[in-house]
């Protein structure tokens, strides 16, 4: 991805009318979990959409929105930079963080799937548990670099333990979400699964 036009969210706020993104967070006091979208309305597509799935009316949940009419891709805000401040109050009091992020299409022969979801962050724990329910839903993951969501600024990373997982998803498989509710609540149903797995061990 090309540079970013923001280097933090003050600027953003500082340079773009309100209207030209949204806010939309819900807490649930009595709930260790964060679902976020950092990078969701219009910037990185259905983001938005699958982040309330998985969170429903268990999990606290964050978007931040893109609403410009065109060229929402200048409103991102890396992930090692994004400091909303809704957004890390919300997730300072959480043991568990799943940041929902839209990645393009694979392009190398070594993997040539389009229908895919990159796994990253520290806490390996989680994304283990993450992958096990997804293939066996399935549907495919993998990790790369790229993607390793490992940086300890990285939004993911600044909840109460300081580790989370950060989920890439493929354009083709975010369509594919969006365009069938069976396969979207198959998706979303398995992160769910994980996540009372992960909250199981630290009972």
């Amino acid at each position: 991805m090309a540079q970013d036009t923001y280097r933090n969210f003050k600027e953003l706020q500082d340079k773009e009318p309100r209207n030209n993104y949204n806010i939309v967070e819900k807490r649930r006091n009595t709930s260790p979990v964060a679902i976020i979208a950092p990078h969701g309305g219009k910037i990185e597509y259905h983001t938005s959409l699958i982040c309330k799935q998985i969170a429903k009316h268990d999990y606290s949940y964050y978007c931040f929105e893109g609403k410009r009419h065109n060229k929402n891709c200048e409103l991102h805000i890396t992930s090692t930079n994004f400091d909303e401040p809704k957004c890390l109050d919300l997730i300072s009091s959480c043991n568990i963080v799943v940041a929902i992020h839209g990645c393009k299409n694979p392009q190398s022969d070594r993997n040539p799937q389009s229908e895919l979801t990159y796994l990253g962050g520290k806490d390996d724990s989680l994304k283990t548990e993450i992958r096990s329910r997804l293939e066996e839903s399935g549907f495919s993951v993998d990790e790369c670099a790229k993607f390793s969501g490992s940086h300890k600024d990285n939004i993911c990373n600044r909840g109460a333990r300081k580790k989370g997982v950060q989920l890439e998803i493929t354009r083709t498989l975010r369509n594919k979400l969006k365009e069938c509710p069976d396969k979207l609540n198959r998706y979303t149903e398995a992160i769910r699964a994980a996540i009372r797995d992960e909250i199981g061990k630290n009972r």
